[in-house]
Order: C-alpha cells, then structure tokens, then sequence
C-alpha cells in the first residue's frame, strides 16, 4: 500500500512556523543591550525540556536544583579566586547560609538600636565564622559610656542602615523559595518548594510512538498519520529538604515530579516521581539511596522535547538505586569524581518490559554501575548550574536480566553490560560542545538498542549508540543548540518487527525571559527504521513551550 499523496496540512505552517522563531530571535536579541554580550555572560536560565532526568554526575558544589527548572534558585558561579576554595552551591546549603545570615542580622540590628537608644558607647564591628559563613556582628560596649561622640552615633546609624539594607536582600532572596517547616521541629528539617507549569504544542506529519514524548515514530503503514498535541505533561512539581548535620555531612534530599503518568509510555497524565532520594554529602563525598539518575553516561542534550533522545543514542535513564560517590581536587582548577552504585535491575517507570517481551525479572543480584570523570578549568554557568568548563568521563555498567520461561520454555538469563564515554568542552565563554557514546548489550531498561532487551529468541541484543551537540549563547538569556543522535542495534541479533535502527537532529532556541519564564522552540527530525515485515517511517517534529516556574 503507498503512503497517501494528498498535500499535508503541515505545508503551509512550516514556512509560519520558521518566520515566527526568526522574529524571536531578533525581538530577544533586541532586548538585550550590548553589555549583556560581554564575553562573559552571566548565569543563564535553565531551559532544559528533559531536565535532568538523570545524571547526579554533579559535585555537591555544582549540583543546583535550577537544573529540574526551578530558575528562581540560582546563585552565581564562583570567581576564579572562589573556585579554589570548594563552597557548596546546592539549594539547601544556600537556604541555610542564608537562615544564618539573617537571624545574625536580626540580633545585630536589635543591639545597634539598643545601644542608640540608651546612649551606649562604641561598638566596633567585627565578623565571626560561624558554621563556615562569616556573620558580621557587633563587639561588646566599652565599659566607658561617657564619651559618646556625634560622629559614632552616625557611625552606628549607617551599620544600622547597611544591616537593614543586608537583612531586606536576604528576606528577599528566601522570599523566591517557598520554605515550610516540618510537622517534627526538633529533626531540624526544612523543605524548599518549586515548580513549573508548561504548555506545549507538538506538530509533526507522522505520528511519533509517544506523541508527548518523542522517541521513535510508528511503523509507516501507508496512511497519513499527523498529529497536532497540546499537553502539559512536563510541568512539574518538587520538593528539596535540607535537614540536620550529621558528623562532617549534611543531610537533605529531593522529590521530583512529572504530570505523566507513572508509565511514560501510557502516554496519559498523572503523577510521574523523577527523583525521591535521601542524600548525606559533604565537599568530598556523597552518599544517596532512592530513586535517581543512572551513573552511567549522565549527560543529555538540551532538548524542548521532554525526552531529550531516549532510544536513539542517549544511554540512561531513572531507577532506585544506593550511591557512593568520591571528589578529589588535585588542583585550584580541577577535579575528579568517581561513583558507584547499586540499582535496579528492571524499572518499570518508562514501560512495562514484561508487557513488551514476556516476563522478565532480575537475576537475584543488583545492576552494578560505576564512572570516573575529570573536569577542569573554570567554574561556568551551563544549563542552570556551574560546571567545569572542560569534563571528560568513562563509565560502565554490569549485571543480568532473567526471561522467565513456563512449563515448556526454559528460563533464560541475558547479561547485562555496557561501557560509555561523555565529554564536554566549553570552546569560548559562548560556544561549546558535549556528548556520549557507549556499546552494550541488553540495556533497553537503560533506553538503549532502540529501548529493546531481548528478541524473539529470547537473545540479549547488542547494541551501539551516541549523541552530539554544539551550544551557542547568543546572549546570557538566549541560546541555541544542535546537534542529533543514534541508536543502532545489532542486526544479526534482531528478529522481525524490531526497531533496526533509531536516529534524530534537532536545532533549537531557548530564550529566557525572565527567572520565572522561558519559551523554547524546536525543529526536529526523527527516522526510524524496521525489521520486515514492518515499513520505515520519519516524522518532522514542530515543538514550541511556554513555561512558567516558581
């Protein structure tokens, strides 16, 4: 049967479609003055559709929940001078930090004003540490309160106005999170609420398996099959709780939520948990257990789309899981991490594997993960969160799935395994580029082979993919990235009606608008093709987001 011929209704939005993103870029670029080019920009807004679903590949100094799209969390990266001197950067630390910095502030003004009021002497300022933020407080009286002089009273005056004018920042800047105190005071536990509500418009003139969340498109089959979506299925919705001391580490933790459904591939919305972990960290190690990111190849492209190429090259997803992780600074400019985790055999929160290939179970023992990275230069502002400017790392991952049989077919374990590489460089203040690569065998649970584990034959199915893309920030709130990936599994181990090779490009714009919007638009090309008797099929992607976080 031929496709049909009839003129599709995506022709004349096309051409709407582009002229609309160049008037975007230049009424963005309009808005911006030329001093906000300057070769270094300041830190721009996150944008990422897939946020970082995955990849906790960060140090507890880098790792921001600005990355999840809570834009109104950011702190500036540290200068040069600050990088050599390790300083957490995470949400609950800046909250605490900042806790501690207005409750000194409050004591400070109420003993300026005490001693104006009753005529005290002088009181020099000086400053304290306390828990590693340094307070500036006020020395006790002199035991001589008969010398007051006019110009110290001006002098209190103006601490006392400087400390008023620190106090509002502060309260201004714990007013941008919602913070609530737990029921059980005594624990010691805060929480920090964020979110985002999105809109989002996907076109496309072949109908994608999961419409919302694009991965591969459906077996051609001769008819015409565009789709036009509205949805709001990436808004989200989360929670950081920053808790007590314990020892040397400070504990804390992360919800994160999605408008999905608890399976990705159902398509429908509902109540989709990204993230649920309990974390103890300090600058120098890291231990965590829950719900994460997989170790292994962490990174992702900058995507509207919410999958930013799953299936098709972007090895790793979601699964519960123990982690250790270990930084070490060999120098004011460098530093290298290494993890390890225990996880999950077979997650069922992409799809249900035992639905799609038969039931299929672990082998009696945990995924074993692991990565080593070295990232140096610079601290630098990249998709919401300070980065090194320049990281390579290696990782693995092993373990076994198990085909559970029936009275007639054995049970069958396939092993699993994969190697992986990622990198990202930072060319200039403005251009850059990253990506992975990885090879494997029986890693669908970790959306590789086209999201496939085993075949017909109940054969774990060796696969090869990777990604690329080149970045450009045209100004410190405007960007762009391209790039494309693939995935492509073994033909000699597929069987028919397999996906027998999955890819994508893409080009984008993302404009942050402001801390609590941003807009994003997307062009992408998507081919997959089958194993007989099934057709290849490939869709053009039109997808347009309009977010507002909190």
């Amino acid at each position: 049967m031929e496709r049909n011929e009839e003129p599709s209704v995506l022709s004349n939005w096309r051409s709407r479609s582009l002229a609309l993103v160049l008037a975007v870029v230049f009424f963005a670029v309009g808005l911006n003055s030329p001093s906000a080019t300057a070769a270094e920009p300041s830190r721009p807004k996150s944008a990422s559709a897939g946020m970082p679903l995955r990849g906790h590949a960060r140090t507890p100094q880098q790792y921001e929940l600005s990355d999840d799209g809570s834009s109104g969390l950011y702190s500036p990266c540290p200068s040069d001078a600050e990088a050599a001197a390790p300083e957490p950067q995470d949400v609950q630390e800046r909250l605490r930090r900042l806790e501690l910095q207005n409750a000194e502030l409050v004591r400070q003004n109420a003993q300026l004003y005490d001693s104006l009021r009753t005529g005290s002497g002088e009181r020099a300022m000086t400053q304290t540490p306390l828990d590693g933020v340094v307070l500036v407080s006020a020395a006790e009286p002199s035991a001589d309160l008969t010398d007051v002089q006019p110009s110290e009273i001006a002098s209190q005056l103006l601490a006392l106005k400087l400390g008023m004018e620190r106090l509002g920042a502060g309260v201004e800047q714990l007013g941008e999170n919602l913070t609530v105190t737990t029921a059980h005071k005594e624990f010691g536990f805060k929480l920090a609420l964020f979110g985002g509500f999105s809109s989002e418009l996907i076109l496309a003139d072949a109908r994608p398996l999961i419409p919302s969340a694009v991965a591969m498109v459906s077996p051609d089959f001769g008819r015409d099959t565009q789709i036009a979506l509205l949805n709001a299925r990436s808004s989200y919705l989360g929670a950081a709780a920053v808790g007590p001391t314990v020892g040397d580490f400070q504990s804390g933790g992360l919800v994160l939520a999605y408008f999905y459904s608890s399976t990705i591939l159902d398509d429908n919305y509902g109540f989709f948990v990204a993230r649920a972990y309990g974390e103890l960290k300090n600058d120098d190690w890291r231990f965590s257990g829950g719900l994460d990111g997989d170790v292994v190849n962490p990174l992702n492209p900058e995507m509207v789309e919410w999958s930013p190429g799953f299936g098709a090259g972007n090895l790793g997803f979601l699964r519960a899981q123990m982690r250790a992780e270990r930084y070490f600074y060999p120098g004011d400019t460098s530093q290298v991490t290494t993890q390890f985790a225990l996880s999950n055999p077979i997650p069922t929160n992409y799809e249900n594997f035992s639905v799609k290939e038969g039931l299929t179970e672990s082998n009696g023992w945990p995924n074993l993960e692991g990565r080593i990275a070295l990232g140096v230069g610079r601290l630098i502002p990249r998709e919401g969160r300070c980065v090194r400017a320049h990281e390579v790392g290696v990782s693995g991952v092993v373990g076994q799935l198990r085909r559970t049989g029936d009275a007639i077919i054995p049970n069958v374990i396939a092993d699993v395994w994969a190697v992986g590489a990622d990198a990202r460089f930072a060319i200039t203040d403005r251009l850059g580029v990253k990506g992975e690569f990885y090879h494997g065998q029986t890693v669908g649970t970790y959306m590789g082979a086209a999201i496939q584990n085993f075949n017909a034959n109940r054969e774990g199915i060796r696969s090869t993919g990777s990604w690329a893309e080149v970045y450009y920030y045209w100004t410190p709130c405007l960007h762009s990235h391209f790039g494309g990936g693939v995935d492509n599994p073994l033909d000699a181990d597929l069987t028919a009606s397999q996906v027998q090779r999955n890819q994508f490009y893409f080009g984008n714009i993302l404009w942050d608008v402001s801390k609590s919007i941003d807009v994003g638009f997307e062009i992408s090309r998507w081919e997959t093709a089958y194993m007989a008797p099934l057709q290849d099929n490939q869709a053009m992607v039109y997808d347009t987001r309009v977010r507002v976080k909190f």
